[in-house]
């Protein structure tokens, strides 16, 4: 069994996906390297090195998140190739192996018209496939790694929320949509 980090947990504030930001990611790095064991504080700050989680690690519930996300971008790989009518699997890495209702869940929403929504829908479905993965953790390591990736997530939406984000969104927003083969209208 991990280190257990009572204090820490209990000290954090509660986040939602369509909350705001409680605490800056500065400051959750901050308290996790003062707080946290060198070995864990290593682990969260993988969350933030790349813009993927790395591949492999010593931790089982970052390389569950990790084929998750991979399987995610390889069925969005997948639609987006017969979108543009290529050859889908030229463009997938690694083998197509989404779980048949996450992947009934992406056909969902490539087939939304608004790209916005459709990009937050994605982000909801990825805070919830956290929240089922930290089920269970409450004030361990794995509960930390969730709210890291969760923290990541909402900083995304803070990002959108700048004028800059806000600019991108409005041209996201009129961007004309391809219609797939696959995706039945």
């Amino acid at each position: 069994m991990g280190s257990a980090y009572y204090y820490f947990i209990a000290s954090l504030p509660v986040i939602s996906f369509d909350g705001k930001m409680p605490v800056s990611v500065e400051v959750f790095r901050d308290d996790c390297r003062r707080l946290l064991s060198e070995k864990d504080c290593a682990l969260i700050e993988t969350i933030w090195a790349t813009e993927e989680t790395p591949a492999t690690t010593d931790n089982d519930f970052l390389n569950i998140w990790d084929r998750f996300e991979h399987a995610l971008r390889n069925e969005l790989t997948w639609y987006r190739a017969d979108r543009l009518n290529k050859d889908p699997l030229k463009y997938l890495r690694g083998p197509r192996v989404m779980d048949p209702l996450q992947a009934e869940e992406i056909n969902r929403i490539f087939k939304m018209e608004d790209l916005w929504e459709a990009e937050k829908a994605l982000n909801k479905m990825k805070w919830r496939f956290l929240e089922d993965l930290a089920a269970g953790h409450y004030f361990d390591l794995e509960f930390l790694l969730a709210y890291a990736l969760q923290l990541k997530l909402l900083q995304r939406y803070q990002e959108y929320a700048s004028p800059v984000g806000k600019d991108f969104v409005r041209e996201l927003k009129t961007m004309p949509l391809l219609k797939s083969s696959l995706a039945p209208a």
